[in-house]
This record gives structure tokens, C-alpha cells and sequence, in this order.
């Protein structure tokens, strides 16, 4: 195992295991006691990229947990057909495009 200061603004440092992995940690800048450890197994992406998928990640994830509790994505529907199925997701996705335009 290597570890390095890293460049990137934020970051303290990062390890990078040559045969499988790299993992960075982050400390948040509101609460310094605060860490974030992020694992990536495709060591040739720089910090910056990593940061950037998992912000992406990040927003998704938010998405579908919003489309779960608030829209009622899981619960409302009772339809077992693949077609219902789409059509019912489709609808919830369409709510929350509009919710979130209204914001």
C-alpha cells in the first residue's frame, strides 16, 4: 500500500493498493471531525474524476430515495405487468421533475 498527499483541495490524503483498489478519504469542511472514505477499482481515474462520479452517484441516490418515501414509488402500485410497471414509474418520475422545477 502507497499513500500520498493529494492535490486536490479538501483531500488529505489517498492510498492506492496496486493490485486492486485506490481509496480516498475526505474530510468535511464544516465539521473536520467528520470522514468520507471513497473506494474506486479503476485506479487510472484521478482524484478530481472520483470526486465528480461520486457527486453524481450522490444525486442519484437522493433521487430514488426521494422517489420512495415522499413520492410513494414502491407502495402506491399494485400491478404486476412489466407494461403497468414502466407506466406507474414514469408517472412518479414525471411528479418529481415537476416537484423539483417548482423548487
Amino acid at each position: 500500500m502507497e499513500v500520498k498527499q493529494s492535490p486536490v483541495k479538501g483531500w488529505l490524503f489517498f492510498a492506492y493498493f496496486p493490485s486492486f483498489r485506490k481509496v480516498l478519504f475526505v474530510r468535511n469542511r464544516n465539521k473536520k471531525s467528520e470522514w468520507l472514505a471513497i473506494l474506486s477499482t479503476d485506479c487510472t481515474l484521478s482524484d478530481q474524476d472520483i470526486i465528480r462520479i461520486y457527486r453524481m452517484r450522490w444525486d442519484i441516490e437522493v433521487f430514488f430515495k426521494t422517489t420512495k418515501s415522499l413520492l410513494k414509488l414502491q407502495k402506491e402500485f399494485q400491478g404486476r405487468l412489466y407494461d403497468s410497471l414502466i407506466s406507474y414509474t414514469t408517472i412518479v418520475f414525471a411528479r418529481y421533475i415537476v416537484l423539483s422545477w417548482q423548487n
